[in-house]
């Protein structure tokens, strides 16, 4: 999934923790990562 995302695993370990926002830009990345789209 990193490769994919493009961003360190620190980054992923602090959003897990609940240490770090969700940005859109990085929602939308996570969403190609897992197959999803962007609507609600």
């Amino acid at each position: 999934m990193r490769q994919i995302w493009h961003a360190p695993p620190s980054r992923a370990a602090q959003m897990l923790a609940g240490k770090r926002a969700i940005s859109a830009d990085t929602a939308v990345r996570l969403g190609r990562c897992f197959g999803t789209d962007l609507s609600t």
